[in-house]
């Protein structure tokens, strides 16, 4: 994946060596953003 659209999905916890989140980070942002959408609909 493209490592600037990755960092605004997750801000810079990725590993920049790496370029793309690990499991549990990318887990973690996801329910992050499900339940911030959930809050606002």
């Amino acid at each position: 994946g493209d490592v600037d659209i990755l960092n605004s999905y997750f801000g810079y916890t990725i590993h920049n060596t790496r370029g793309k989140p690990t499991n549990s980070e990318f887990i973690a942002m996801i329910s992050d953003r499900l339940r911030l959408h959930m809050k606002t609909a």
